[in-house]
């Protein structure tokens, strides 16, 4: 730069009306304010043209170099914008807003789906919330302060509050039917068992294979009418009564077990259809090698793994069962045994638990489980009587073992 200042206003008069004229850096025409008479800027100023000229070049140099400032400082605001952005992805502050708008997201569906319109729709908005805090932190949407995605954050994760004062209780609406009232054709195997006097309840499972069903405001009496009926429609077969439960099969292999509770005047029916038993061949290695064949070659494996061997067999009456458990028992299966007319279960010393049962109509379950810990070894042969060797359910509060299928 040639070291040129900015002109300061020049005492000139307007030869028209005699008003002060003002004449600034790159300017060629001075106008009066006042009468509108215009001059040229170089003649009032008597300028040469080698003057003008220079005084022309050192305004552009300063132009030029409060551009490049100007540019220069831009430039830096970019590569600031971008470095936070990046540290922004890198945090967990972005990584918790992910998580949080994919949780939101499927617990709005979720909800939406469950019928829970307005906790659905406030998880929706969760979602949208976290969601924008993100791209605001990314960029994507423009904040003027960092401070307001915070808030918005912040806003979102307060909806909890009132979205759990909309969303159903998860103990009543997901994991338990309420009462009601239902007509005996919705169930799926209705033919098969006798409508009960008073279809009012909880059902917790209805298929073509099994009936889950709580029958409210039961008196005993009422139980053992029901009962009654279902002894009048055919359930004879391999019965099991007591006070307060009956169980048995009809002809065509379907099993009713009825369980009565006096002070919550409740009867619990379960209903299972006929397992289907085809033909089959004893295994000759694994698990199941380690057993002696069944006389009968009639049932269904549904497990037969390095953990476990499971088999019901068909066409077995209870003589045939427990001659099967002797012929266990002779296979070393005696370690810590238990037994009653209808089950078995001991291990053998190597740790192998096995479990039988007579499950009524002609047919058994066998159960062979490796020892826990995965690694067979030696167990003391003579330990403690246990005091029950195969688990017992509560049978107000589970199905009777004839669910395992």
């Amino acid at each position: 730069m040639n070291g040129h200042k900015a002109l300061a206003p020049s005492p000139i008069m307007c030869n028209s009306c005699g008003a002060h004229l003002e004449i600034k850096d790159m300017q060629e025409i001075v106008e009066c304010p006042y009468c509108g008479t215009r001059y040229s800027a170089s003649d009032l100023l008597n300028e040469s043209d080698a003057v003008r000229a220079a005084r022309i070049k050192a305004q552009c140099e300063r132009e030029l170099e409060a551009a490049r400032m100007m540019n220069a400082a831009k430039w830096q605001r970019q590569e600031e914008s971008k470095a936070a952005i990046e540290k922004f992805k890198r945090s967990g502050f972005s990584k918790f807003l992910i998580v949080c708008t994919v949780i939101s997201s499927l617990v709005a569906i979720s909800q939406l789906s469950d019928g829970a319109a307005m906790a659905g729709m406030i998880a929706l908005v969760q979602a949208g919330l976290y969601l924008t805090t993100w791209l605001m932190g990314t960029g994507v949407i423009r904040g003027k302060k960092k401070s307001t995605r915070t808030l918005i954050a912040v806003i979102a994760f307060a909806l909890i509050i009132p979205f759990f004062m909309f969303c159903p209780d998860s103990d009543t609406s997901s994991n338990e039917s309420k009462p009601e009232r239902f007509a005996w054709t919705d169930i799926e195997m209705h033919k098969a068992l006798p409508e009960p006097i008073n279809p009012y309840g909880e059902i917790s499972r209805n298929s073509q294979t099994a009936l889950f069903l709580t029958l409210c405001d039961i008196a005993e009496q009422d139980f053992k009418a029901y009962k009654d009926t279902c002894i009048a429609a055919g359930y004879t077969i391999d019965a099991d009564e007591s006070s307060l439960s009956y169980s048995a099969y009809n002809q065509d292999g379907y099993n009713v077990h009825l369980i009565f509770s006096a002070s919550s005047e409740k009867m619990k029916v379960y209903l299972y259809a006929p397992e289907q038993l085809w033909d089959f061949e004893w295994p000759a290695n694994g698990l199941g090698a380690m057993l002696p064949a069944t006389q009968s070659n009639i049932g269904s494996i549904s497990q037969d793994n390095s953990l476990a061997f499971l088999v019901h067999v068909g066409n077995t009456t209870l003589e045939e069962y427990q001659a099967y458990v002797k012929a266990c028992e002779a296979e070393g299966f005696i370690v810590d045994y238990s037994r009653g007319d209808t089950h078995y279960s001991a291990l053998n010393a190597e740790g192998y638990k096995l479990i039988l049962r007579y499950l009524g109509f002609n047919k058994i379950s066998i159960l062979l489980k490796a020892p826990e810990d995965g690694a067979a070894g030696p167990v003391d042969t003579n330990p403690p009587q246990a005091t029950a060797a195969i688990e017992t359910v509560n049978a107000s509060e589970a199905p009777p073992p004839a669910e395992a299928s």
